[in-house]
């Protein structure tokens, strides 16, 4: 799990926060397993938790969310892709571009491109959102996820709960 998380941290870039706005933190939750789930208001859905995942090149949704989200005309099909499932089968999903989801509730980022995976399945924010800032800095003591630029600027961090 270090060799992972030194291996993400190498390869993102690390910046120097533009207007030197303020750091602000919201709690993210650690799960048994490890895994890191953040807060994530989705505008026509509501908040949810979503797993932080460097490693998914896409966002994903289950298609619960993308239901209420078409039915407030929030979503707007972009594409499909193949997706490789958690058991190694490949499936072709949609891809839907979502107006807005805001992290945390300090970070908003708009049109954002998420996946569609079947049923209610675990929702994932991966590098389609997280490459809308100018950096992502992940850190473990306390584990933090600190996003740069994200609304034309400031710097916005999210912290774990103690």
């Amino acid at each position: 799990m270090k060799q992972l998380i030194l291996a993400i941290i190498g390869i993102l870039p690390l910046a120097t926060p533009v207007t030197g706005g303020a750091n602000e933190r919201i709690a993210m939750r650690q799960s048994e397993a490890g895994t890191f789930y953040i807060p994530v208001h989705i505008e026509g859905v509501g908040a949810t938790d979503f797993l932080v995942d460097t490693g998914s090149s896409h966002t994903t949704i289950n298609e619960a969310t993308l239901a209420v989200l078409k039915a407030n005309g929030m979503a707007k099909y972009a594409y499909d892709i193949k997706g490789v499932m958690v058991d190694g089968a490949v499936k072709v999903v949609p891809v839907y571009s979502i107006r807005s989801i805001d992290i945390g509730h300090l970070c908003v980022l708009k049109d954002v491109e998420a996946a569609v995976f079947p049923g209610e399945s675990r929702q994932i924010l991966g590098l389609s959102a997280l490459s809308k800032v100018s950096s992502v800095v992940f850190t473990m003591s306390p584990p933090s996820l600190q996003l740069h630029d994200c609304d034309g600027g400031s710097t916005r961090t999210a912290v774990s709960a103690p």
